[in-house]
């Protein structure tokens, strides 16, 4: 598994940490984190498929953004997604062009676990190590 989730980080939220020595990967990994936590991704169908273009003056910001429209796409059109294609490109900004997999929620199918409201910024980080991509995430819910 490309993430892990995190105990006795946060009381009441759910914490994790995602690694890959490839950028694109390291986002597509923090998504499936975030559904993961929320939803069986295993019964969910690719069915829908949504395409997300975000840009940001850095990378933080980006996976920021990112993971908060994927959280937006789920309270808004009541979808769950299991599955990414990320392209990252750095140029004077990075402009990330995504896309997710899914399916409508249905309660009785997807095995829903519990409801991520939002992506907080409380020890957010993104950095690279020994070409080591990192990224830690805490999801209030």
């Amino acid at each position: 598994m490309p993430y892990k989730f995190l105990e006795n980080v946060s009381i009441a939220d759910i914490a994790f940490e995602a690694k890959n020595n490839n950028l694109n990967r390291l986002f597509e990994d923090c998504a499936l984190a975030t559904f993961d936590t929320m939803a069986d991704l295993k019964k969910v169908k690719p069915k829908i498929k949504k395409e997300i273009k975000l840009q940001s003056d850095n990378i933080e910001n980006l996976l920021f953004k990112f993971l908060e429209e994927l959280v937006f796409l789920k309270d808004a059109k009541y979808l769950v997604f299991n599955k990414f294609k990320v392209n990252i490109k750095e140029d004077k900004i990075f402009e990330l062009k995504a896309t997710a997999f899914g399916d409508n929620i249905d309660i009785k199918k997807h095995n829903l676990k519990v409801d991520v409201k939002a992506v907080t910024m409380h020890k957010f980080k993104v950095e690279k190590i020994n070409n080591i991509w990192k990224a830690f995430v805490i999801l209030d819910v």
